[in-house]
């Protein structure tokens, strides 16, 4: 299993590329139904937004910055980080969120996977 954001950036990954189609690799994208909690957990997890929109920050339960990021996911599980949400650019970051499986299987397609099934992660 592979997670991919884009491929074939530099020489050893377009070899990698290669190697994937030509053993037909069939694709599968893993998204969640609410554009609104993959927008939460985004922040929370400090990934960048696309194209420089602004989203927020991740706080802690005081409202305080949270850095823990990523690693909240390997803490105790006591950890409590939440997202601040930037409400101004909200709109726009579900749009680009409910975008996501549309942008990813033409990506894929443009570099000659085939498939590119949706599954979403409630069902």
């Amino acid at each position: 299993a592979f997670k991919v954001k884009s491929w074939a950036r530099n020489k050893e990954e377009r070899r990698l590329n290669k190697a994937l189609l030509d053993m037909d690799t069939q694709t599968v994208i893993v998204h969640r139904r609410n554009p609104l909690d993959i927008l939460t957990c985004e922040i929370r997890d400090c990934f960048e937004g696309a194209a420089g929109i602004p989203r927020g920050h991740p706080v802690d339960e005081r409202g305080n910055p949270d850095n823990k990021c990523f690693e909240r996911r390997r803490s105790d599980g006591h950890s409590k980080t939440k997202a601040f949400i930037d409400l101004d650019h909200l709109q726009e970051n579900l749009e680009v969120a409910s975008a996501y499986p549309a942008e990813m299987q033409r990506s894929l397609s443009e570099l000659g996977f085939k498939g590119g099934k949706v599954v979403y992660y409630e069902d």
